[in-house]
């Protein structure tokens, strides 16, 4: 009987293991909420500048560029991120000039929801990635969870970086012009080929720790 009783202990602990793999997020899905961009010394903007209502674990926010302009030409502001019903200011996203700017919404297996944010210079054939941020719900207080600090302190080596769901986890690939890869390295790292007159450099990757309930990041390549 003990043996038994032993037996249906081993299993159900199995299966509480189990749920909580099951349970722990896992990043599934990339949506784009906004973006603009502008060439420099150019009269007219890519995208749409124009406020965005999203919702976020269910609550209803407002993304909305607050951008100052000499002429046609954007020459800094920002974008804040509020709350569409009483318009309470969560974070600001500052722009530079000629700026780039792109929004998306990270949803988890679990039904969390996070936005990646970047923002950087845009030039006449390539361009520069200045500042990412990953923007969350953290016990009922929205915060940043990680930030362009965040991963040049896990070595990620780029120019710009481009933004993917891979295997439940969001992978930031640093790339920058073919032009700038000497005998196929870039600043020190090897670089292969991506694209039209790419290189590709490294990567990190940021996951969900269900531990810390805070992002990790794995360390580039």
């Amino acid at each position: 009987m003990v043996k038994i009783n032993k037996l249906f202990l081993g299993i159900f602990v199995i299966i509480l293991t189990m749920a909580n793999i099951s349970q722990a997020a896992s990043l599934v899905k990339m949506e784009n909420i906004a973006s603009f961009s502008q060439l420099p010394k150019s009269d007219s903007v890519s995208g749409d500048i124009t406020p965005k209502l999203f919702s976020l674990n269910g609550k209803k926010l407002k993304l909305k560029p607050n951008l100052r302009f000499s002429g046609y030409e954007i020459i800094g502001g920002n974008v804040e991120i509020i709350d569409a019903v009483n318009g309470e200011k969560y974070a600001a996203f500052p722009i530079t000039k000629p700026p780039y700017f792109s929004a998306k919404k990270l949803i988890a297996n679990t039904g969390d929801e996070f936005v990646f944010l970047q923002t950087g210079r845009q030039g006449a054939s390539d361009s520069a990635c200045d500042r990412i941020w990953l923007f969350g719900l953290h016990k009922s207080s929205y915060v940043i969870f990680a930030n362009i600090e965040t991963i040049n302190k896990a070595g990620l080596v780029y120019s710009d970086i481009s933004s993917s769901i891979e295997s439940g986890e969001l992978k930031l690939l640093g790339f920058t012009r073919d032009r700038n890869c000497v005998n196929g390295m870039f600043k020190g790292h090897p670089t292969y080929p991506i694209g039209v007159a790419n290189c590709g450099i490294n990567s990190v990757y940021l996951f969900w720790d269900e531990k810390a309930q805070w992002f990790g990041i794995r360390k580039a390549d």
